[in-house]
């Protein structure tokens, strides 16, 4: 509670009415200014809500005013900040290393490149590294905390394997009264540390969508600002390139799709790390059998490469109807006396309906692909085991011990998790790339000279063009030099 002021609450005032004052926070950073269990616990936002509950008690709610304030590295201003400095100061590979050959810097009469002369993929690229350096220190600690997570959750079948072998020996009579406490409480303490684990992952997994929450807003906020920035610089040549409805596309839809991505990143290295550890267990309990399962996993990656490449092809189809509808709709609403007056109104709404019949048809295939590819994921982990434990008893002769049987079931329900999310991550990474290329291409356009000029209210009433290069709107088609 000592994140705020406790000197507020209630108020008599001269009519005799009782009123709450608002809350006002001790530390207009409190986040920030919190400690580490503090911030993994989320208890610097306690006071909040023992406001909540206080007001709650009085017929009131919480207002504006007693929110926790925007951490300072998170408001807007900042992120945009970051975010244009690095976008002008990326520097392109081959232009770094011919630099570096050179040993000096290219004069440019002290203007930078425009982005217009680069490729698609080199303006692809400025724009993941300005993304990336708007959150690149939560990216990271967001990784840390996903590589503790996981090894935390390989700790579940090993741990409930020595649990269970516990409980054998002791009805077996292997352990008994007479050995150490260590040795006769080993399934108490053993429980108390699977109950730690669990514990622990529970807060470092929150911690660590926290993390990447975060650095997906800030990137959706970072889009979103910089192509709006961009449309209020666009040169009139460029103006004829793109529409306002694309505009609103690349600040809304592709720069949503982007931050959903934002929360799938790390999935593209920890969902390879999860199968490979949850294999090498499967491995330590079932032997050489695991390759089985391991065999019939395998199998089905080429399969989830063609349903994720055939859903990249039906989003990048979507998005084309969309920007035609949105197009299509925004022009009637500007010019609607128009469309009054002579009575346009069918024809554009079937055109806007034939774009949207076709933008569902592209979505319900997404859809159907979608639902194929996560019951095919879940189907994938129970047949595996069952093959592998089919092959474990009649190629070895062996008997599946309670022990083994169980904690193989756990992990390969835990090997479930990576199986499905992992090709969701790949879903969504095909929809990022195509809305990062999308927006990649807009901030690529050229711009309107900043520069301005200087007046001198001395000088005499002349105009004097000197060294003008002149052209109506494409600056390619030149009038006179």
């Amino acid at each position: 509670m000592g994140f705020f002021r406790k000197n507020q609450g209630e108020r008599v005032d001269p009519a005799g009415l009782v009123t709450i004052e608002p809350m006002k926070w001790h530390k207009d950073d409190p986040e920030m200014n919190a400690n580490i269990f503090s911030s993994l616990t989320f208890q610097w936002i306690h006071p909040m809500f023992a406001r909540a509950a206080y007001l709650r008690k009085n017929g009131k709610w919480l207002e504006q005013e007693d929110l926790a304030p925007i951490a300072s590295i998170d408001r807007s201003e900042n992120v945009e900040q970051l975010f244009e400095d690095a976008y002008k100061n990326y520097v392109p590979k081959k232009k770094k290393q011919k630099k570096q050959k050179e040993g000096k810097e290219e004069d440019n009469n002290g203007e930078d490149d425009t982005a217009a002369v680069e490729s698609p993929e080199e303006l692809e690229r400025r724009l993941v590294h300005a993304l990336i350096a708007t959150c690149e220190r939560r990216i990271i600690i967001g990784g840390i905390f996903r590589l503790i997570n996981s090894a935390l959750q390989f700790s579940f079948p090993i741990l409930l394997k020595f649990i269970l072998s516990y409980y054998q020996d002791i009805q077996s009579g292997v352990i008994t009264k007479d050995d150490p406490p260590v040795v006769y409480y080993r399934g108490y303490w053993l429980s108390a540390l699977i109950m730690f684990m669990v514990g622990s992952k529970a807060i470092l997994e929150s911690a660590y969508f926290h993390q990447m929450n975060r650095c997906s807003w800030r990137i959706k906020t970072a889009i979103s600002s910089s192509v709006y920035r961009k449309s209020l610089r666009l040169a009139s040549a460029e103006q004829q390139k793109t529409t306002l409805g694309e505009m609103v596309n690349l600040m809304q839809v592709d720069a949503a799709k982007i931050e959903a991505f934002m929360l799938m990143l790390h999935t593209l290295w920890d969902g390879l790390f999860q199968i490979a550890g949850y294999m090498v267990i499967l491995g330590t309990l079932l032997g050489w059998t695991c390759i089985i399962g391991l065999i019939v996993i395998m199998m089905a990656i080429p399969a989830m490469g063609k349903i994720t490449g055939r859903m990249f092809g039906l989003n990048r189809s979507m998005v084309k109807y969309t920007d035609e509808r949105v197009k299509t709709a925004n022009e009637a609403l500007q010019g609607i006396l128009c469309v009054k007056m002579y009575s346009w109104e069918g024809p554009l709404s079937k055109q806007i309906d034939k774009y949207r019949q076709e933008e569902l048809a592209s979505l319900k295939g997404i859809a159907y692909i979608r639902a194929f590819l996560r019951a095919y994921m879940t189907a994938l982990p129970t047949f595996a085991a069952a093959v592998t434990f089919f092959a474990y008893v009649y190629a070895t002769n062996r008997e599946v011990s309670a022990p083994i049987l169980f904690s193989s079931i756990v992990a390969f329900d835990l090997l479930r998790t990576p199986l499905i999310f992992y090709p969701m991550a790949l879903a969504q990474y095909a929809q990022c790339k195509v809305s990062l290329k999308r927006v990649a291409v807009f901030l690529g356009y050229g711009e309107v000279n900043q520069k301005g000029y200087t007046r001198n209210i001395d000088s005499e009433g002349e105009v004097i063009v000197e060294n003008a290069t002149l052209y109506w709107t494409d600056p390619s088609n030149l009038c006179l030099v």
